[in-house]
């Protein structure tokens, strides 16, 4: 069993940095989880405390079932894998990946068994007599991966080792080392701060912020129903567009004012969402996704608000483009705040023209102003 527990975790470096405050999580056996947040928020803090690199300030930390707080790091049965390949430049790839076995005194026959399978799975057995040197990037990550694997250990722990790849290797690694995981079953702790590698790696997907737990779910989840502020607008390129609204009810039926604009919201909003009543004629944050906005033409007659944007910025990338407008948002402390939309190619868009663009109430997200979270959906 290479299930991870953390409970109560807290670190507080000598010169009062607290890095971890009251974290708890569980890693189940076989899961590949991801832990994900922007520098500094103390994820790396958590790997190393679980591998025993740091000891926590409090908390504690089972693997397997074994509470591994007092152990060395060579006795908690973990492998770490780093940002660096941390390869022995002196080594062979054979020597490195055969190192860890030969420490523990495995017979030379075994060394031999292990390495070559592990080799085959990683597509190294041409490398075998090469130096790091001699290798590409991608091959000095495999050869990293592979000395953590010949251990056959509980559990991975691995901190953003794809980080040193280009971006098309680091796509093809990401493919490569989900494969790997599915086969060997394995538990893995992996640690990132690209949430595109955290979408699309991770079984779950565990949000850090300033040494806190924000959310902890598989990724459509995450995506879809984030449970604050932060982790909405964290996760997702483009990032969520926030603005100031208000729900106001009139004459002629239930409507959302923000960025100087009406829009006219379905007769049972209210009874479809709850958790919004509370805040009628209130200020709440509304956020909206890039790809969310659709081109008014294309709309449904009956569902979505027209919001009518002055084209300031557009940006060709690939399949879609970037529209990027502003809107005023004078309750937010600044005279305008900044739109993108992620609209086809197709949708005519230059800088200084005027558009409609469309949106679902129903794809809206709405939080509290003061304390961030997610309104209920």
């Amino acid at each position: 069993m290479g299930e991870i527990v953390i409970t109560g975790l807290n670190k507080t470096y000598p010169n009062g940095v607290v890095a971890l405050q009251d974290f708890d999580l569980a890693v189940a056996d076989g899961e590949f989880l991801v832990l994900v947040g922007p520098s500094g928020c103390g994820k790396s803090t958590v790997l190393r405390c679980v591998a025993g690199l740091e000891r926590p300030t409090s908390g504690t930390i089972t693997v397997g079932g074994r509470v591994v707080n007092d152990l060395p790091p060579q006795e908690r049965d973990l492998a770490m894998v780093f940002q660096t390949y941390a390869l022995y430049p002196h080594m062979t790839v054979f020597e490195n990946l055969a190192f860890s076995l030969k420490m523990r005194r495995r017979s030379q026959e075994e060394i031999r068994g292990a390495v070559a399978s592990v080799a085959e799975k990683l597509g190294l057995g041409q490398h075998l007599h090469k130096k790091p040197r001699e290798l590409s990037g991608g091959e000095r990550q495999r050869v990293a991966l592979g000395r953590a694997i010949v251990r056959a250990p509980q559990a991975f722990l691995m901190d953003e080792p794809l980080s040193n790849l280009d971006a098309a290797l680091r796509v093809q690694m990401r493919i490569e080392l989900l494969k790997l995981q599915r086969e060997l079953q394995a538990t893995v702790l992996y640690v990132t701060h690209d949430q595109t590698e955290a979408l699309t790696m991770g079984d779950r997907v565990a949000v850090l912020h300033s040494g806190r737990l924000q959310q902890v779910a598989p990724p459509r989840e995450i995506y879809d129903r984030p449970a604050n502020r932060f982790v909405a607008g964290f996760i997702g390129s483009p990032a969520m567009n926030f603005i100031t609204a208000r729900i106001t009810r009139g004459e002629n039926g239930l409507f959302l004012d923000f960025g100087g604009q009406t829009l006219s919201l379905p007769t049972d909003y209210l009874q479809k969402r709850p958790g919004l009543k509370p805040y009628q004629q209130k200020n709440l944050i509304a956020g909206l996704r890039p790809e969310h906005f659709i081109p008014a033409s294309e709309a449904k007659t009956a569902a979505p608000g027209i919001l009518k944007i002055r084209v300031e910025v557009v940006e060709t990338v690939g399949p879609v483009n970037y529209v990027h407008f502003s809107l005023p948002d004078p309750q937010s402390g600044r005279d305008r705040t900044p739109f993108v939309a992620a609209l086809d190619p197709s949708v005519p868009a230059t800088p200084a023209q005027d558009l409609e663009v469309a949106i679902d109430p129903d794809r809206i997200h709405f939080f509290d102003p003061e304390t961030g979270t997610t309104t209920p959906y």
